[in-house]
């Protein structure tokens, strides 16, 4: 699982529907958040949107731990997840290379598709195989 560290706590990044959804807000269309990286934009503009990523990805994380939590009546022992707001006040310009590339790792396993097929049985079996 993909995750950020902060202040040498560990913060795990999920892909929820709640985490697209306020991305989605952000950036117009889940398209665009490609072009949040682009480093044409400018270094400023670049950090202040993967600070905004990692935190939407971040609460993601938070919340369905919470909900796996009282889905199986256990105490949730997790951390809160830090907010955009201080998440740009803690992360360092050389940082934001790392946040990245876990944002990234977080989005492509929370949009992976999986397909299970089934082998066929029968007289056309062996030719589809």
């Amino acid at each position: 699982m993909a995750s950020i560290t902060v202040f040498g706590k560990e913060y795990p990044l999920f892909y929820t529907v709640a985490a697209q959804d306020r991305l989605a807000k952000r950036f117009g269309k889940l398209e665009h958040i490609k072009e949040a990286f682009d480093t044409e934009l400018g270094a400023a503009a670049v950090t202040d949107n993967a600070a905004f990523i990692a935190s939407a990805l971040m609460q993601g994380a938070e919340e369905r731990e919470r909900v796996r939590c009282i889905a199986f009546g256990e105490e949730f022992l997790g951390h809160k997840a830090l907010t955009y707001e201080q998440l740009c006040a803690v992360l360092h310009p050389t940082e934001i290379g790392e946040v990245m590339k876990q944002a990234m790792a977080a989005m492509k396993d929370g949009s992976q598709v999986t397909v299970e097929a089934e082998a066929k049985s029968g007289k056309n079996a062996d030719a589809t195989q």
